[in-house]
Protein backbone atom coordinates (compact mmCIF):
# COMPACT_ATOMS: atom_id res chain seq x y z
CA UNK A 1 0.00 0.00 0.00
CA UNK A 2 1.36 3.55 -0.94
CA UNK A 3 0.87 6.84 1.15
CA UNK A 4 0.14 9.68 -0.70
CA UNK A 5 2.97 12.37 -0.70
CA UNK A 6 2.36 14.80 1.66
CA UNK A 7 2.06 18.53 0.33
CA UNK A 8 1.63 20.36 3.60
CA UNK A 9 5.16 20.39 4.78
CA UNK A 10 7.39 23.26 5.44
CA UNK A 11 9.71 24.04 2.70
CA UNK A 12 13.44 22.32 3.59
CA UNK A 13 15.79 24.82 5.09
CA UNK A 14 18.03 27.10 3.10
CA UNK A 15 21.26 25.44 2.88
CA UNK A 16 24.75 26.78 4.82
CA UNK A 17 26.26 28.93 2.75
CA UNK A 18 29.63 27.64 1.05
CA UNK A 19 32.95 29.65 2.19
CA UNK A 20 35.77 29.65 -0.30
CA UNK A 21 39.05 29.28 1.59
CA UNK A 22 40.08 33.16 2.34
CA UNK A 23 39.17 35.25 5.21
CA UNK A 24 39.42 38.86 5.43
CA UNK A 25 39.91 40.34 8.67
CA UNK A 26 39.60 43.81 10.18
CA UNK A 27 41.63 44.83 12.72
CA UNK A 28 40.11 47.57 15.21
CA UNK A 29 40.17 49.38 18.59
CA UNK A 30 38.43 48.24 21.58
CA UNK A 31 35.20 49.85 20.24
CA UNK A 32 35.20 47.18 17.33
CA UNK A 33 33.49 47.50 14.35
CA UNK A 34 30.79 49.74 15.66
CA UNK A 35 33.05 52.41 16.03
CA UNK A 36 32.88 55.45 13.28
CA UNK A 37 36.15 54.69 11.39
CA UNK A 38 35.75 50.68 11.40
CA UNK A 39 31.98 50.62 10.64
CA UNK A 40 32.70 51.55 6.93
CA UNK A 41 35.45 49.39 7.04
CA UNK A 42 33.40 46.32 7.77
CA UNK A 43 30.41 47.51 5.41
CA UNK A 44 33.06 47.01 2.71
CA UNK A 45 34.37 43.67 3.82
CA UNK A 46 30.94 42.41 4.51
CA UNK A 47 29.83 44.01 0.73
CA UNK A 48 32.87 41.80 -0.43
CA UNK A 49 31.69 38.76 1.18
CA UNK A 50 28.49 38.87 -0.48
CA UNK A 51 30.28 38.67 -4.40
CA UNK A 52 33.10 36.11 -2.97
CA UNK A 53 31.64 34.22 -0.32
CA UNK A 54 35.03 34.93 1.63
CA UNK A 55 34.72 34.60 5.36
CA UNK A 56 34.98 37.96 7.26
CA UNK A 57 35.64 37.98 11.00
CA UNK A 58 37.22 40.83 13.42
CA UNK A 59 39.44 41.70 15.89
CA UNK A 60 39.42 44.40 18.24
CA UNK A 61 42.64 45.28 20.24
CA UNK A 62 42.51 44.83 23.95
CA UNK A 63 45.29 45.79 26.34
CA UNK A 64 44.85 49.84 26.78
CA UNK A 65 45.05 50.46 22.67
CA UNK A 66 48.73 50.81 22.43
CA UNK A 67 50.59 49.92 19.12
CA UNK A 68 52.45 47.10 21.13
CA UNK A 69 48.90 45.33 21.60
CA UNK A 70 48.48 46.01 18.44
CA UNK A 71 50.87 44.36 16.95
CA UNK A 72 50.22 40.86 19.15
CA UNK A 73 46.70 41.46 17.87
CA UNK A 74 47.93 41.82 13.78
CA UNK A 75 50.18 38.66 14.73
CA UNK A 76 46.93 36.42 15.81
CA UNK A 77 44.75 37.34 12.76
CA UNK A 78 48.39 36.59 10.45
CA UNK A 79 48.91 33.36 12.30
CA UNK A 80 45.21 32.32 12.16
CA UNK A 81 45.15 32.56 8.05
CA UNK A 82 43.58 36.02 7.28
CA UNK A 83 44.28 36.18 3.75
CA UNK A 84 43.56 39.85 3.73
CA UNK A 85 43.90 42.01 7.03
CA UNK A 86 42.17 45.51 7.08
CA UNK A 87 43.36 47.65 9.99
CA UNK A 88 41.87 51.04 11.03
CA UNK A 89 42.97 53.30 13.88
CA UNK A 90 46.38 54.62 14.38
CA UNK A 91 47.65 51.61 16.99
CA UNK A 92 46.00 48.78 14.08
CA UNK A 93 48.12 50.92 11.12
CA UNK A 94 51.44 51.36 12.70
CA UNK A 95 50.85 47.57 13.58
CA UNK A 96 51.03 47.27 10.19
CA UNK A 97 54.23 48.78 9.26
CA UNK A 98 56.16 47.56 11.99
CA UNK A 99 55.02 43.43 10.71
CA UNK A 100 53.92 43.43 7.33
CA UNK A 101 57.59 42.24 6.38
CA UNK A 102 57.39 39.36 8.89
CA UNK A 103 54.40 37.67 6.90
CA UNK A 104 55.11 38.11 2.90
CA UNK A 105 52.54 35.94 2.50
CA UNK A 106 49.60 37.74 4.00
CA UNK A 107 47.94 41.22 1.97
CA UNK A 108 47.55 44.16 4.31
CA UNK A 109 45.44 47.26 4.12
CA UNK A 110 45.82 50.29 5.88
CA UNK A 111 42.99 52.62 6.71
CA UNK A 112 43.56 56.27 6.73
CA UNK A 113 47.14 56.18 6.97
CA UNK A 114 49.84 57.27 4.53
CA UNK A 115 52.26 55.75 2.74
CA UNK A 116 55.22 54.87 4.62
CA UNK A 117 57.08 52.19 2.85
CA UNK A 118 56.97 50.48 -0.61
CA UNK A 119 56.20 46.94 1.20
CA UNK A 120 54.59 44.71 -1.76
CA UNK A 121 52.01 43.26 0.78
CA UNK A 122 50.57 46.97 1.98
CA UNK A 123 47.55 48.77 0.51
CA UNK A 124 47.00 52.18 1.67
CA UNK A 125 43.31 53.60 1.34
CA UNK A 126 43.91 57.18 2.24
CA UNK A 127 40.85 58.50 2.56
CA UNK A 128 38.61 58.81 5.60
CA UNK A 129 35.44 59.30 3.33
CA UNK A 130 32.57 56.47 4.31
CA UNK A 131 31.38 56.38 1.26
CA UNK A 132 34.38 55.88 0.03
CA UNK A 133 35.97 53.47 2.57
CA UNK A 134 33.36 50.86 1.99
CA UNK A 135 33.88 50.90 -1.77
CA UNK A 136 37.64 50.73 -1.57
CA UNK A 137 37.70 48.73 1.41
CA UNK A 138 34.91 46.10 -0.94
CA UNK A 139 36.63 46.16 -4.48
CA UNK A 140 40.55 45.63 -2.57
CA UNK A 141 38.72 42.50 -0.93
CA UNK A 142 37.32 41.60 -4.01
CA UNK A 143 40.74 41.59 -6.02
CA UNK A 144 42.61 40.00 -3.05
CA UNK A 145 40.17 36.79 -2.92
CA UNK A 146 40.44 36.65 -6.57
CA UNK A 147 44.47 36.92 -6.55
CA UNK A 148 44.98 40.21 -7.66
CA UNK A 149 45.81 41.98 -4.45
CA UNK A 150 47.53 45.54 -5.29
CA UNK A 151 49.68 47.51 -3.00
CA UNK A 152 50.76 51.05 -2.78
CA UNK A 153 47.64 53.51 -2.45
CA UNK A 154 44.30 52.54 -3.52
CA UNK A 155 42.08 54.37 -5.63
Amino acid sequence: MAWPARTDRAPAPATARAFVDFTVCVLTDAHGISSADAAPVWRGVLMAQESTNAKAQFLAVTGGGSPDAAVVSLNTLALRGCGLIVAVGDSQVSAVWRQARTFPARHFAVVGGLMLAEDGNVAVIESRSPDTVVSQVAALARNAVAGRFASGPVS
